[in-house]
């Protein structure tokens, strides 16, 4: 029974379809429960944390969050988003969602609130040096989140400089953390919703009968918009958003040696979720030939690597035991005119 619920063949319980839930990434000890293994934060250290200065509530005036279809962002959040929330100081009814900028790859992150959590973002704003006054466990989430970040850090840029000159040495770059671990472990939690909520289709081309998945899902979508412009930054020439996919491999899946269609000129590659979750040095490689040398890449829950589809052969090895969750942002040149993306 255990290797055919291992291979797909039939389902647990606790697997019948149910409707998924929108995407939450809250502040709660059922999703720290989920941060990636290899979460190294030194998130026992209290002292020195600060209120991420970029931050916005809903799609705040301050700063303007570069989302250009809040339709999407509400399909996401299961709930109509005011268009206007002063950053400032907390209205009446406060909003419910906390975005956040990831400090090294500037993407924007969302941080569903509760009362509790509103009236302790409250006392951060008022007083962005305040962390030492919040619980141990409370701190560990806000920095897991973004929400509280070091007072000394890397700047964006000085990061994203460094990604680039990975490219031109290596020909592709790993982007350790591209999610915060609490964003990490809130994509696993989603991703495994999605799929008990029968939001998943089976493959049966590419890995035919061993993969799943789901494209063009809200959440996805989301990071693929914003991952945009942190790809033109690091690959040097503009680009834009082609499509998205959201994949679970089985045990005995293998992903053959083969290059990608032009509307996946350049990929992130993001490791959602592994079950178990073996880390980085053992998890699954992906494998890819660069100046006729085979190098393989390890990613942990919320790490991506970053290489060009069209130009680099890349594969995997049979996946032995355990599954493993990927999603696919696939991105094109922004010259390029042929039809078929499905962003445009």
């Amino acid at each position: 029974m255990a290797t055919a619920c291992a291979r797909g063949l039939v389902i647990t319980l606790d697997e019948v379809p149910v409707v998924p839930p929108p995407f939450s990434c809250d502040l709660s000890d059922e999703l720290t429960a989920l941060l990636p293994r290899d979460t190294e934060m030194g998130l026992e250290v209290t002292e020195g944390l600060q209120l991420n200065p970029s931050y916005a509530f809903e799609l705040g005036p301050r700063p303007t969050l570069e989302l250009d279809d809040i339709a999407l962002v509400e399909r996401i959040l299961g709930r109509q988003l005011r268009r206007s929330v002063a950053c400032e100081a907390l209205p009446g009814l406060p909003p419910s969602v906390l975005w956040v900028q990831h400090p090294g790859v500037g993407i924007w992150q969302p941080v569903s609130l509760n009362e509790d959590t509103r009236r302790q973002i409250a006392c951060l704003v008022e007083s962005p040096r305040s962390a030492g006054g919040l619980s141990l466990k409370m701190q560990l989430a806000m920095r897991a989140s973004h929400v509280l970040l070091p007072t000394v850090r890397t700047a964006c840029r000085e990061h994203v400089q460094s990604l680039r000159a990975q490219l031109d040495q290596a020909g592709y770059v790993v982007i350790r953390g591209m999610l915060s671990p609490l964003h990490a472990a809130a994509m696993r939690r989603h991703a495994r919703a999605l799929r008990r909520g029968g939001q998943f289709e089976l493959d049966v081309e590419q890995v035919p009968g061993l993969r799943d998945g789901v494209c063009g899902e809200a959440m996805c979508l989301v990071w693929l918009r914003q991952l945009a412009p942190l790809v033109t930054a690091i690959v040097g020439e503009p680009v834009r958003p082609s499509y998205t996919w959201l994949r679970r491999y089985r045990p005995g899946a293998v992903l053959e040696r083969h290059v990608d269609r032009d509307h996946c000129r350049w990929n992130v590659s993001l490791c959602v979720d592994m079950e178990p979750d073996r880390g980085v040095v053992d998890a699954w490689p992906l494998n890819m030939t660069l100046r006729r040398e085979t190098h393989s890449v390890r990613l942990g829950i919320g790490d991506a690597v970053l290489f060009s589809g069209t130009k680099t052969p890349h594969w995997r090895d049979v996946l032995t035991d355990g599954a493993v969750s990927m999603c696919f942002f696939h991105f094109v040149s922004a010259k390029m005119d042929t039809p078929g993306s499905y962003l445009g």
